[in-house]
């Protein structure tokens, strides 16, 4: 096995430049894409180009901005005041994103924070019990979701997971680098109805053991592994996600035990992904890891069945 020296490797640097290049003609078409935007913030900071790093992390918080998206903007603000500390614009809209919370947010936690986010938790659950007003399960699940711009496809995400499996090597460069190059591509084609997931890349690669590659995430990650197969995917959990939309994203809702979701994802590597979805789904979300054709399949059984039933807003 290879010694880690924690640098990376010139291959690395190079799959790096590679997307960076990606993100910029995105940008050159879509000047307000996200999440092109976000990626580009962070490979900016793992490169340390400093002035790309400023000019497009004042893009993204303006865009955020306008969104009202205060949770990512002060995430993204603190993180870039590591490197320019001093930078008004940035502390600014980090101050901005605190006062909008209400809580001393994005800094050390004390008791006094812990106490106000507990008070502010229980203040909003209070407040999603008084506003469903005797409902139950399918109609509670149905008003949570709020827009749906919000799970937009995060490549930063599945590049984390692709330098993951490398650099534990239960894949090698070229693995790495053809996944990538297939999955920007995919994700430029907006006909393409596959996953944006590296490990539906992986899984369409000849003589590549997935099946080692999943047993390895589903210990690795801590997510629970399902196999869909076996369940019965309930109307009120997957509706709350257009149907096509849950394929491109690698994401499915899939049942619900009270006012808890279960949601199987493709990527159990990303804790950002996972807390993206926590956020707009709302409530408590019970995180699944299932493996390809098992997602696959679930969604072609929900797929026929929302055919017979003659469609639908699903």
């Amino acid at each position: 096995m290879s010694q880690d020296t924690g640098k990376p490797s010139a291959a690395m640097e190079a799959s790096v430049r590679e997307a960076i290049q990606t993100f910029e003609s995105m940008l050159e078409v879509f000047p307000e894409d996200l999440n092109a935007l976000e990626s580009l913030v962070a490979a900016y900071h793992q490169t340390g180009d400093r002035e790309k790093l400023a000019r497009h992390g004042r893009s993204l918080l303006q865009l955020l901005a306008t969104g009202g998206d205060w949770q990512r903007i002060g995430e993204i603000a603190a993180s870039i005041l590591e490197i320019f500390p001093d930078d008004p614009f940035f502390r600014g809209m980090l101050e901005k994103a605190r006062d909008q919370l209400g809580v001393e947010a994005f800094g050390p936690v004390d008791n006094k924070d812990a106490a106000a986010k507990e008070a502010e938790a229980q203040t909003t659950d209070a407040a999603a019990k008084k506003d469903k007003s005797g409902k139950k399960d399918r109609d509670s699940f149905v008003t949570r979701a709020i827009p749906a711009q919000e799970l937009g496809f995060d490549l930063r995400g599945e590049l984390d997971l692709a330098y993951h499996l490398l650099t534990r090597e239960i894949i090698n460069q070229n693995h790495y680098e053809t996944a990538i190059d297939r999955l920007t591509e995919s994700s430029l084609n907006s006909r393409n109805e596959s996953p944006l997931c590296f490990l539906q890349e992986l899984r369409e690669m000849e003589r590549l053991d997935i099946d080692r590659i999943i047993d390895f995430l589903a210990a690795d990650s801590g997510v629970p592994f399902i196999e869909l197969s076996r369940c019965e995917c309930q109307e009120a959990a997957y509706r709350l996600m257009p149907v096509m939309l849950a394929k491109r994203l690698g994401i499915l809702p899939f049942d619900h035990l009270g006012e808890d979701l279960m949601v199987a994802i493709l990527n159990p590597a990303s804790k950002d992904l996972r807390d993206r979805i926590v956020r707009h789904f709302g409530g408590k979300v019970h995180f699944f890891f299932t493996a390809p054709d098992e997602f696959a399949a679930a969604i072609t059984k929900i797929q026929d069945i929302i055919a017979k039933a003659g469609g639908g807003a699903l």
